[in-house]
């Protein structure tokens, strides 16, 4: 008997063992989840660069849910930003792309939508044909989104627009992480308005831009 029962103890342990890692592995998931439960955002555009808003909140196209939208300008010229990268403002997954769908003909033209951890979603609107990241795909803080363009209406220069979206509606993305002008303090900003803003975060994942 008490053979039979260390035989049945040994052939039982890999299966205790692989629960017992399951439920670390879970613990471990759950709790990355519940750190990215409130994300914080980074301003979508490479480290030490200045862009300025030059459409804040409200203004002209910026109504129902792109209410909070910000639409950014890089360097002197109209066009001067035209293939710049847009940056993902916080880890997560790209659940639409395209150029041609419903969403896009509303004005975004080619865009990119980034859902997050909190359940807040990112658009990335007026990008360059073909280079918006692929539906499905992941994407972690600082990754390319896609190529500043000025496909679809009221682009008639080459911007980046912005804005944010929770449950259908309007999401205020502030604070975001970065500096007001050529201030040196990087902080998580509030009021964002009409004015130049800069990167200045290391990004949490490996950038290929």
């Amino acid at each position: 008997m008490r053979g039979q029962a260390k035989s049945l103890m040994t052939r039982s342990m890999p299966s205790v063992l692989f629960a017992a890692a399951m439920a670390v592995a879970a613990t471990l998931l759950m709790s990355g989840r519940t750190a990215e439960a409130a994300p914080v955002w980074h301003f979508p555009f490479s480290y030490g660069d200045a862009w300025r808003v030059s459409c804040g909140y409200g203004c002209y196209m910026h109504r129902g849910e792109a209410y909070y939208g910000l639409d950014f300008n890089w360097g002197p010229e109209p066009d001067s930003d035209c293939g710049r990268s847009a940056l993902a403002v916080a880890n997560g997954y790209v659940t639409s792309s395209s150029c041609d769908d419903w969403y896009a003909n509303l004005g975004y033209g080619c865009y990119v939508k980034l859902w997050h951890a909190g359940g807040q979603s990112s658009i990335y609107a007026h990008l360059q044909r073909g280079s918006g990241r692929s539906k499905g795909s992941l994407a972690c803080l600082g990754w390319r989104i896609g190529r500043v363009g000025k496909e679809g209406d009221g682009a008639v220069t080459c911007h980046l627009h912005f804005h944010m979206v929770e449950g259908g509606g309007a999401y205020k993305p502030e604070p975001m992480y970065g500096r007001r002008g050529w201030s040196s303090s990087c902080q998580n900003l509030t009021k964002l308005r009409q004015e130049t803003y800069v990167s200045c975060t290391g990004w949490g994942c490996e950038n290929p831009q």
